[in-house]
């Protein structure tokens, strides 16, 4: 096992629940006893007694609160019953204090509550109901206050698992419409393709082979090796340029068609981000018949800023496809999901051109 897992291992072990506990009340208990020295004319044993049951009835109190009450009433919303059992119970812990204070009291006279609780108040000489009843309130407002500190604590605790909780079902939520989106647009790109083979076969082109072995190439690098989050930039320019390649095997006239991939650095970035664009490029704008295609495209990152920027021909009077429109809406949920407020994208178009342009801050 490595250090790092190991170094894991052990803060997941010291975060926990028992652990956490633990410490707090090893800290607190030290600090206490630390504090308060035993004077030399008290009882050893019996100053160790009063002062562990001093102890033992602030953990009741907390923990009888912390996992019974609070989760039975309180975090259920019973508010009034969760008020009702909780100044009861600890007025019930306050008067075993009074009591435990004023056995205390009479039978070790030169012990003083000063060296055995960190509770400073008066306390009762008396055995009389209103005596006791007035020492528990003495005690009763303290405690009532560690139980509120308490629950705050529960609060933030019980608040943070439940945000934890939440981010992990977004992020399988997002991990699962993504994996959705790419399975969606993997089919979208392979049928535009083979209505390709299908064009150069008809035609009876040479370059048939050598469209097929590049669609090869291109499919396996969508099964498998581009379902992870993150690629280098070199891996995507290398499969957008034998993409790009695949389109331009069946045109004639690639006078007019620039295409510019680069980056002023090394680059992870989500995979196929720039597919729907490219095949937007091809297909919309090779449905124009004319004797020149015009295709502007770049595919840019510059200070964590990638651009994906199109200019094609475009006819605003052309039938729309009854399946159309896959690719951009695909990316448009893609990058809400990858890259939420970071991100825009912009379409635009007159009666000659359609303009497509992505911006992401990678940051």
């Amino acid at each position: 096992m490595d250090m790092k897992k190991i170094k894991n291992k052990i803060l997941k072990i010291l975060w926990s629940r028992l652990a956490r506990n633990l410490i707090f009340w090893t800290l607190f208990l030290g600090f206490w006893l630390y504090e308060e020295r035993i004077p030399n004319d008290y009882a050893p044993g019996w100053y160790a007694l009063f002062r562990g049951i001093m102890f033992s009835l602030v953990i009741i109190l907390s923990y009888f609160n912390n996992l019974f009450l609070v989760p039975k009433f309180l975090a259920r919303k019973k508010y009034w019953l969760y008020i009702g059992l909780a100044i009861a119970f600890t007025y019930f812990i306050s008067f075993c204090l009074a009591l435990m204070f004023n056995i205390m009291m009479h039978e070790f006279p030169k012990m003083h509550i000063y060296n055995v609780s960190f509770i400073t108040t008066d306390v009762p000489l008396s055995y009389s109901f209103n005596a006791m009843m007035e020492g528990a309130q003495n005690y009763f407002f303290f405690l009532l206050t560690w139980v509120c500190l308490f629950n705050m604590a529960w609060y933030m605790t019980d608040y943070a698992r439940q945000q934890k909780v939440i981010d992990e079902t977004r992020k399988k939520q997002m991990e699962t419409e993504l994996t959705f989106l790419k399975g969606q647009m993997n089919p979208h790109f392979l049928f535009n393709n083979l209505n390709n083979l299908y064009g150069l076969a008809l035609k009876k082109s040479e370059n048939t082979p050598g469209a097929i072995l590049k669609l090869s190439s291109i499919l396996r690098y969508l099964l498998y090796e581009s379902d992870i989050d993150r690629v280098s930039f070199e891996k995507e320019k290398e499969v957008m340029n034998a993409y790009i390649d695949l389109e331009l095997l069946r045109l004639t006239n690639t006078d007019n068609l620039h295409f510019t991939i680069t980056s002023d650095g090394s680059y992870n970035i989500p995979p196929l981000l720039w597919m729907p664009v490219l095949e937007n490029v091809f297909k919309h704008a090779t449905r124009v018949i004319t004797d020149s295609y015009h295709i502007e495209y770049r595919f840019e990152i510059r200070n964590n800023e990638l651009t994906i920027y199109s200019k094609n021909n475009y006819k605003a009077n052309l039938p729309k496809e009854k399946n159309g429109g896959i690719g951009l809406e695909n990316l448009k949920k893609r990058l809400a999901l990858l890259f939420p407020g970071k991100h825009e994208i912009r379409t635009s178009h007159d009666e000659t051109y359609f303009v497509t342009e992505v911006k992401i801050n990678l940051a």
